[in-house]
């Protein structure tokens, strides 16, 4: 989770069109998470795993809540910066930013809040916990959409490549 919102971070400054962002300031983003994203393999995040009926049910430990800001701070700056970029751009490409950012929005939160708040403070059935997932088929939803109305990506060009990839591979493995 926290190397996915760091790339989200840096997915939200370069969208819709690249800018520069120097090695340190990667550095200064990307410090906290790869700290937190070490400690997350121990017991100081989150500690007593139990698998039960209902799913996976834990405990918070000494760098729960700093974890959680972290994570819930990259995406609402992510997020904002999305915001502010359709304010400034006009025309199709506000359009292509704000279906992007209307699917990660519900991917992001209705995954972070379920797994790190509503986790905490209930114990969630099964089909509950997995809403998150479904969070990811409104993020694919929206973007598809946005690739083909709004041209958010070339769609025959990736198709191309993506039909010219599977036969040059599909050739390559029969041979």
């Amino acid at each position: 989770a926290p190397l996915t919102l760091y790339y989200y971070l840096l997915f939200c400054l370069n969208f819709p069109n690249s800018i520069k962002v120097n090695l340190k300031k990667k550095f200064i983003i990307a410090f906290p998470l790869f700290i937190l994203s070490f400690f997350s393999f121990s017991n100081l995040v989150i500690r007593d795993v139990v698998l039960t009926d209902l799913g996976i049910q834990f405990k918070m430990s000494l760098l729960f809540l700093p974890y959680a800001i972290f994570l819930f701070g990259y995406a609402i700056i992510g997020s904002l910066n999305l915001i502010l970029k359709i304010k400034k751009y006009k025309g199709i490409q506000r359009l292509q930013i704000y279906y992007v950012l209307l699917g990660i929005t519900i991917a992001l939160f209705v995954g972070l809040g379920i797994n790190l708040v509503l986790s905490q403070l209930f114990v969630l059935p099964t089909l509950i916990a997995r809403l998150s997932v479904f969070g990811l088929v409104a993020l694919g939803g929206f973007i598809v959409y946005a690739i083909f109305k709004y041209r958010l990506m070339d769609i025959k060009i990736i198709l191309t490549r993506t039909g010219i990839f599977v036969l040059v591979y599909t050739l390559v493995l029969g041979l």
